[in-house]
């Protein structure tokens, strides 16, 4: 699908002077989503902001559920802070969703949250995440959809292990934000049709810890596109919404109070004060496409002011 150059000039990793961000929360009113499970149709709306609608994407039975967690109840991303609301959840496990290098194939059923986008920007959807369950990305919808690289992020600290505080990691990605199925280190998020879950990419394919923390999953999006699906899989996704950002998504926190009064901060991405970068592999793919300052794409031999991996260099 066409889309325009905004990933590649948000890879400059500037801070825009005239950003937006949003949080387009979830809100029960009119939904008939309550603290019973209802059935409810899909297509309902349960959240919108200025420049995105979140809806119910299949029909399924739908309860509202508490997404804070340890403590923590509200989120810092770039700098601006939001609470952690309520939000909701399903009762059917998504199922159809396949992934191959030659012809992906969409989620179908289950629990699965839509989002419509207006303007080419990020969503940074917040949820309680378990560390031992898949989750996806896709754009399109089950007619035509394709899958989404995205940065996953969580707190597990009351299972950490020591080097890895939290969970955090990017799926390769290409140009344009899929997934990279050619990546020469695509074994180590794949596991043949499907993602690893989220522990054993960080920690290896053996680790079995199994933790729920609060948690995100920030995936770049085009107006252009229009419409994309997040969901989880072997569980149903518990999400209050998404933030949607015009800037790169460069630091993600969470804020609370811990059981014994004192202040809590974990940064889930980047740093709290917002000026490192993510979005991007923490290591170098010599591979990634190149860019110039005006945010063409350019060949390996071009010299001057580049951009690569999300860092700008002179050749």
């Amino acid at each position: 699908m066409k889309k325009s150059l905004l990933f590649a000039a948000l890879l400059m990793g500037a801070m825009s002077v005239n950003a937006q961000t949003e949080y387009c929360s979830f809100n029960a009113e009119g939904t008939g989503i309550s603290g019973d499970a209802a059935n409810i149709p899909a297509g309902t709306l349960v959240g919108q902001s200025e420049n995105v609608k979140m809806t119910l994407e299949y029909d399924d039975s739908y309860k509202t559920v508490q997404v804070s967690f340890g403590g923590y109840d509200k989120i810092t991303v770039n700098g601006q802070q939001f609470d952690i609301v309520g939000g909701f959840t399903g009762s059917t496990n998504p199922s159809g969703q396949f992934l191959s290098a030659d012809a992906s194939t969409p989620v179908t059923s289950g629990c699965v949250v839509g989002f419509d986008v207006a303007k080419d920007g990020y969503l940074v959807v917040i949820g309680k995440m378990s560390s031992n369950k898949e989750y996806y990305a896709w754009e399109g919808n089950a007619d035509s959809a394709s899958p989404m690289a995205y940065t996953f992020a969580m707190d597990w600290t009351a299972g950490a292990q020591a080097d890895h505080p939290t969970l955090s990691y990017t799926l390769p990605a290409t140009e344009l934000g899929y997934i990279d199925f050619s990546a020469t280190d695509i074994d180590k998020y794949i596991n043949g049709t499907k993602v690893y879950w989220p522990e054993q990419i960080v920690c290896g394919p053996e680790s079995a810890v199994k933790k729920n923390g609060v948690g995100v999953i920030v995936i770049p999006v085009f107006a252009e596109a229009g419409h994309y699906m997040v969901h989880a899989a072997g569980s149903k996704i518990s999400t209050c919404g998404a933030i949607f950002t015009t800037d790169p998504v460069k630091s993600v926190s969470l804020q609370g109070t811990g059981e014994d009064g004192s202040a809590l901060n974990q940064v889930l991405i980047g740093d709290a004060s917002g000026i490192s970068n993510a979005v991007v592999e923490t290591k170098t793919n010599e591979n990634a496409p190149i860019y110039n300052l005006a945010g063409q794409r350019v060949s390996k031999n071009a010299k001057g002011l580049l951009i690569q991996n999300g860092h700008k260099y002179i050749k």
